[in-house]
């Protein structure tokens, strides 16, 4: 995707799945501006198993700050914690800036963040950018010219 013509390079790591997501290697910057790498994980566990099998992995995420959520904003903000925390591999905290846009809290990465159905998406770069997933269908391809580049309309 392109968004005020700027070019990102973009390095998709593997689609992770379940369990997989703890052999996934820490993040390393690129020293070129402009690169975003992308982290693709896909489970099935429901929330009571996300929770036991985070509490187990990630006992330092903000458990409290999601209590307040509903059960599938609790479920996206758990899968999205623990993204991020195996690949920085501290104690990270996402945070919500002014215009609402995701940031890592004593981090200068820049992040977006998507998921949808059992997807979760969060993607890195020195350099502002945009992301979203969605499961390809009758909705996605409708409004299809809304979001992708006329260079990337032809490849659907």
């Amino acid at each position: 995707m392109i968004h005020n013509n700027l070019y990102c390079t973009y390095l998709l790591h593997m689609l992770i799945a379940e369990e997989e997501i703890l052999f996934l290697p820490k993040h390393t910057f690129r020293s070129t501006t402009g690169i975003v790498t992308t982290y693709l994980w896909q489970h099935r566990m429901d929330q009571c198993a996300l929770e036991d099998f985070s509490h187990i992995h990630y006992p330092f995420l903000p458990y409290n700050e999601y209590d307040a959520f509903s059960h599938k904003r609790k479920s996206e903000r758990l899968s999205i914690g623990i993204i991020a925390s195996q690949i920085f591999g501290t104690e990270v905290k996402i945070l919500r800036n002014r215009e609402g846009r995701p940031t890592l809290q004593n981090h200068n990465a820049n992040i977006s963040i998507s998921h949808t159905r059992n997807l979760y998406c969060l993607s890195i770069s020195e350099a502002r950018h945009g992301m979203d997933v969605e499961h390809w269908g009758n909705v996605a391809y409708k409004v299809r010219k809304k979001f992708l580049h006329p260079d990337e309309i032809y490849l659907i």
